[in-house]
């Protein structure tokens, strides 16, 4: 094996790696909001079951609980909907281009294209994973506001 195939493989593995690191994200993404969907609904199921013990009180909590759902719910959607990876160039141009070159020649061609994809990728995944750990983050004070919704239906 050359060392050119070493190469080739090694920037293979390495986006693979990458298409597999957003794909976690994506599932973490998608794991959140459904917490979040579930936290959010319980103060829904009260207020539908209750609607007469209704106060302004009662109402912030649940309101700012609303809004941080619905954060969750725009940060999920603009995290999935982020930039695609970059991957290889379409085989058919591949093909039409580089058909009659040398084999090296050619390897050395895709091998370009994988690392420019490499480090394009780069910053792509760091963005989605900022915005999934901020989407993340938003969970504590949504619990925390429906707790204090529950509380205070609860005492009222």
């Amino acid at each position: 094996m050359s060392s050119l195939d070493v190469i080739y493989d090694l920037a293979i593995k390495r986006l693979d790696a990458q298409i597999e690191e957003i794909e976690g994200i994506d599932k973490k993404f998608g794991d959140n909001l459904q917490f979040a969907s579930l936290i959010i609904a319980i103060p829904i199921t009260f207020l539908t079951i209750r609607p007469t013990q209704i106060t302004m009180l009662i109402l912030v909590p649940f309101m700012a609980a609303l809004l941080i759902y619905l954060s969750i719910l725009v940060l999920t959607v603009l995290g999935y909907g982020f930039q695609k990876l970059s991957y290889l160039a379409p085989i058919r141009k591949l093909r039409d281009h580089l058909i009659d070159l040398e084999a090296d020649y050619t390897k050395k061609v895709i091998l370009n294209i994988i690392m420019d994809n490499i480090e394009s990728n780069k910053t792509i995944i760091y963005t989605k994973a900022r915005v999934a750990r901020i989407s993340f983050s938003l969970q504590y004070p949504l619990l925390a506001f429906v707790v204090t919704f529950l509380t205070l239906v609860v005492l009222n």
